[in-house]
């Protein structure tokens, strides 16, 4: 039950009773659950969470491997060919492109390496069959977000999408 609260005069509140509470139609049994909704035994389910689990933990070493040797493709200290395998064509050509041009800008001087190093990757499945993945990593003098979709395309895990920042 509530209390209502009326204007009795500009200003000025006043209280008034409760209402009744109306009268509702006695609640009916629920309906049973079709098989095919019911949640699944415990077992399996904790299974399917491991084996979840994995695969996540599987991806983000994935991904802050490759997103490091991206990085590294970029700065001028590793050959594009290194992760040709892990990589869809048409991205793999654009990876190559980019290293390509980098690498005519930076004649005057060799890159030097440098030690990077790959934040926590975060890993999202948004999908059975794919995956996003979002590393920062730290070349030394700047930190580089690296932004990566993967897809499981014929029993292997490739990326098919590449943002950096």
């Amino acid at each position: 039950m509530t209390t209502m609260m009326t204007d009795a005069a500009p200003g000025e509140l006043t209280l008034t009773r409760p209402r009744p509470r109306a009268e509702t139609a006695p609640r009916q049994a629920p309906s049973p659950v079709p098989a095919a909704t019911r949640r699944p035994e415990p077992e399996t389910s904790r299974a399917a969470e491991a084996e979840q689990q994995d695969l996540i933990e599987a991806l983000q070493a994935a991904a802050s491997s490759l997103s490091v040797a991206i990085i590294e493709i970029f700065g001028g200290t590793r050959a594009p060919s290194s992760v040709g395998k892990w990589v869809a064509p048409d991205l793999f050509e654009r990876i190559r492109a980019h290293a390509a041009y980098r690498q005519q800008l930076a004649k005057a001087a060799p890159p030097r390496p440098a030690m990077l190093s790959a934040g926590n990757p975060r890993v999202c499945l948004v999908g059975p069959r794919v995956a996003e993945a979002a590393v920062v990593v730290n070349t030394g003098r700047r930190h580089r977000a690296v932004a990566l979709r993967l897809e499981h395309i014929r029993n292997r895990w490739l990326v098919t999408q590449l943002e950096t920042a």
